[in-house]
């Protein structure tokens, strides 16, 4: 692991420290650097504010899965970001709490319906979408982040697979065929 992923690592391990004897909201970057002895400088040299940190280790848990993966099947790559999501429900339950601008809810919402919207362009070959397309692929990713959260919170009892499996049911068809041909080609995120 390069030393800027090592420092990056570090400060994602502070925060999961941190956020077991304090509520996300009233953690600060200055909290974090405490917990590190780095100064802020060193922070604000990988981090914009403690939501890039947060969307950082959203992206390294999905890469961890997505980009690693040998299975070709989008449902068990979905329920395996799932299952890692779930391991680490008490630090995602924590940062779900939070609804400001800079939230990890919205971000995921912007990365899903990028990520949605690129794959469905890869797709059809095409460099536009229709509005009833973004707004499909919209509808499906807001329902499905706020499905994700309760489930994370165990409003839903069903295991990892389970959940996939309802999200992948519940797609747009179109949709649902570009995750199917999905390629490394494509970038997003």
């Amino acid at each position: 692991m390069a030393l800027k992923n090592r420092t990056k690592q570090m400060y994602a391990e502070a925060l999961y420290k941190l956020i077991i004897t304090k509520p996300f909201e009233k953690i600060q970057v200055k909290d974090i650097c405490e917990y590190c002895q780095t100064p802020r400088q060193t922070f604000y040299y990988h981090f914009r504010d403690k939501y890039d940190l947060i969307a950082w280790i959203f992206h390294q848990d999905y890469d961890s899965v997505f980009k690693s993966s040998t299975s070709s099947s989008y449902e068990h790559n979905l329920a395996s970001i799932l299952e890692k999501m779930y391991l680490k429900r008490s630090f995602y339950k924590q940062v779900f709490t939070d609804h400001s601008q800079n939230s990890i809810t919205r971000y995921i919402q912007d990365f899903d319906v990028e990520m949605g919207t690129a794959l469905v362009k890869n797709a059809l070959s095409t460099d536009t979408i229709s509005d009833e397309q973004l707004y499909l692929i919209k509808y499906h990713s807001y329902g499905t982040i706020q499905m994700t959260i309760e489930w994370l919170l165990n409003q839903h009892k069903m295991s990892a697979t389970e959940f996939a499996h309802m999200q992948f049911v519940a797609m747009p068809d179109f949709l649902k065929q570009a995750y199917l041909s999905m390629d490394d080609s494509v970038n997003f995120g």
